[in-house]
């Protein structure tokens, strides 16, 4: 849940699993910040960016790969998966459990969980998530 700003872009050509895949990765990375800093405040580069933009084996490659195959202008592709993820972090911290508030400085928005795990315990699936299982069950996985 965020307290702020809500609004979060949607990208129509990302697989329902895709998307899972992207989003699950992202939540396992917001996850393991706040186990580690508590409510120190985070970006998505401190995941995916400086020493982590390997993003080969990973699901976010599919991000790269998509503004690659449109734009094979290596620096445009970068930026454009690197906005692109941002936007989907901002989803997965929409529709988490946990409350987290929001600000942007210097042109990047930096999230902070409030520390609270009053929910952590609640019977709650995002709503990526439940698409994905929908199409599986819809296709016999």
């Amino acid at each position: 849940m965020l307290i702020g700003n809500q609004r979060h872009n949607r990208y129509e050509w990302l697989s329902a699993i895709d998307e899972a895949l992207v989003c699950s990765f992202l939540q396992g990375a917001v996850y393991a910040w706040c186990e580690k800093h508590g409510s120190e405040p985070f970006a998505a580069r401190d995941f995916v960016g400086d020493k982590n933009y390997f993003w080969q084996g990973t699901p976010l490659i599919v991000l790269y790969n998509h503004y690659y195959g449109q734009y094979p202008d290596n620096d445009y592709a970068v930026t454009q998966a690197g906005r692109a993820l941002g936007h989907l972090l901002k989803r997965v911290i929409v529709e988490d459990k946990r409350t987290y508030t929001t600000h942007i400085s210097k042109q990047v928005r930096h999230y902070q969980w409030n520390g609270s795990r009053t929910n952590d315990d609640t019977d709650y699936t995002p709503e990526w998530l439940r698409r994905a299982w929908a199409l599986r069950e819809e296709e016999n996985w």
